[in-house]
């Protein structure tokens, strides 16, 4: 190894131009394969960026999807809750409907004394208000 670098030193000792052209050479490949491990690095994070982007894709899709199903559910919600609304309105009114009939059909299947009509007749206070 020492008697190399003594035919090395002695060798560009004589030829200046030759160390200066060994040394650029070293330069450029040095240069050469720092930027291969760069743009190895700058390819590989290209890669995985497009993979990122590929998965929040996806996820945005599914998002949008999930938001969707949701509104759909609010809106079935809102029908059943309407129907709800509408048949307790319409079963409240049947019940009045059967409610005022029993009345009528009671008061009518049940004979009024004729002392209770004369009396009526000269008590009847909601005619002499109303007037």
């Amino acid at each position: 190894m020492l008697s190399f670098l003594k035919l090395f030193s002695k060798y560009f000792q004589t030829n200046a131009t030759s160390l200066i052209m060994m040394i650029l050479l070293a330069y450029v490949g040095i240069t050469q394969y720092q930027t291969t491990n760069k743009n190895e690095e700058i390819y590989r994070l290209a890669k995985l960026n497009g993979e990122y982007i590929k998965q929040i894709e996806q996820e945005q899709r599914y998002a949008s999807e999930m938001r969707q199903r949701i509104l759909d559910m609010q809106k079935a919600l809102q029908e059943a809750n309407d129907q709800k609304i509408q048949f307790n309105k319409s079963f409240q009114s049947a019940l009045e409907l059967l409610s005022d009939e029993l009345k009528v059909n009671q008061c009518s299947a049940i004979p009024i004394s004729d002392n209770l009509v004369k009396w009526l007749s000269e008590n009847n206070t909601e005619s002499t208000t109303s007037k």
